[in-house]
Parts: C-alpha cells; sequence; structure tokens
C-alpha cells in the first residue's frame, strides 16, 4: 500500500497541474513542534493520518475553491 504522504503529494501535484488558483491556498504544513503542541493541549494522541495531513498543508487560505470540496482547516481552530 502506498504511504499517506505519498498520496498526499501527487494530490498535491495534482491540483497544481490542474486548479492552480486552488493549490495557491494551501498553506505551508505544520512543524512537528505545532503538532505535538496541539496533542499537549488537548491531551490527545494525534493519529498518524491526522499528522501527514497537516504536514503537508496547515490548512488553506480564502481562495477560489476547495479540496475535496472542502476548506482544509488550520491547527488553530481545531
Amino acid at each position: 500500500m502506498e504511504p499517506l504522504w505519498a498520496v498526499l503529494e501527487r494530490i498535491g501535484a495534482w491540483y497544481l497541474k490542474q486548479v492552480p488558483a486552488i493549490h495557491a491556498t494551501l498553506r505551508p504544513g505544520a512543524s512537528e513542534a505545532e503538532l505535538d503542541a496541539l496533542a499537549y493541549h488537548t491531551g490527545l494522541m494525534l493519529p498518524e493520518a491526522f499528522r501527514a495531513l497537516h504536514r503537508w498543508h496547515d490548512g488553506q487560505r480564502d481562495g477560489p475553491g476547495r479540496v475535496f470540496n472542502l476548506r482544509l482547516l488550520t491547527l488553530d481552530p481545531v
């Protein structure tokens, strides 16, 4: 099975090529320190898939569209 990070990279490449305006709304990935801080403050163990998604892109800025028709949230509102 393909690792999640590789799938996310392929999705990102597709958005960059097919809908660059939406790709431009994706924020940089969260750091391990930011993910660890969220886990600490919530008292939860963050699933690896959640961590991988936010390492890929920490949410999405307002813009012309959405990824999978959903707005990707940053760690802040979580």
